[in-house]
């Protein structure tokens, strides 16, 4: 709940940028998968707290990261062109 609280500013103030600048389709897509993966999140979690989760929600941590670093990318990539 709170890593999704700390990213959720910084992801939307990407993708908005993303979808202005370089690709509306594209930060739609990007933006489902991103929320897609978070909804995922207590489902994988569960009702119960161990010592395996790290490992469990390693994927949906990398996902937004991957989306994130793919956006600010585009973007640096669209202003040095």
């Amino acid at each position: 709940q709170l890593n999704m609280l700390e990213h959720m500013p910084l992801f939307l103030l990407l993708m908005w940028l993303h979808a202005a600048f370089i690709s509306i389709p594209q930060a739609t897509w990007l933006g489902g998968i991103y929320t897609a993966s978070r909804l995922i999140y207590p489902i994988i979690v569960g009702g119960r707290l161990g010592r395996e989760i790290p490992m469990k929600i390693m994927p949906i941590t990398f996902t937004g990261y991957i989306i994130n670093v793919y956006f600010v990318g585009s973007l640096v990539w669209s202003t040095l062109k």
